[in-house]
């Protein structure tokens, strides 16, 4: 089964590390689903991804509720620039965006993109830090991942975009891919 998603949600390390914001990350999933469908994916452990940010990052562990029955997840890294050939989600068929053309790092036809690394502007430290750090003009760019999964078509292409020569050397892309029952 499908599941249509319908926010988008930057995730960083403190946001998994932080269980009021994993909660929220988890309740968006299920805002739209019958009843039937929200007690299958209640019933759903997250499996815990391994994220390589690249170079002068840690790796970062996301968690992710599958959205088929049997799938597994593949976790793709490329240098930058890249390609990739995905297509934005059918609205009600499919909760992500899907591969179109075999990738030459084990992305296949099918596969949804569910996550990509990215780069937003942002403050290093939070709280009373930030606000100081704001007014000194302290902003720069961070990398964090991106969940792709009931984003607008467009914040995914920004998404995949902000990956670009100056900021980063590589980009990391999780995929879900279906596997078929025997």
């Amino acid at each position: 089964t499908i599941l249509v998603l319908l926010c988008i949600y930057i995730i960083n390390c403190n946001s998994f590390l932080n269980n009021n914001k994993l909660n929220i990350f988890n309740n968006r999933i299920v805002k739209n689903i019958s009843i039937n469908n929200r007690l299958k994916l209640y019933a759903v452990k997250p499996v815990e991804i391994t994220v390589p940010l690249g170079e002068g990052y840690q790796d970062l562990i996301c968690p992710f509720k599958p959205l088929y029955q049997k799938s597994e997840f593949v976790v793709v890294t490329y240098d930058v620039p890249f390609s990739l050939n995905v297509d934005k989600p059918v609205r009600g068929e499919v909760p992500a965006p899907v591969v179109t053309k075999d990738g030459t790092n084990g992305e296949k036809v099918g596969d949804l993109l569910r996550a990509t690394t990215c780069w937003s502007q942002g403050f290093s430290a939070a709280g009373a830090t930030s606000d100081i750090a704001m007014f000194a003009g302290n902003v720069r760019w961070r990398k964090s991942v991106f969940d792709t999964t009931g984003a607008p078509w467009e914040q995914v292409v920004e998404a995949l975009i902000s990956n670009t020569e100056e900021r980063s050397k590589t980009v990391t892309l999780i995929f879900e891919r279906q596997i078929e029952e025997s």
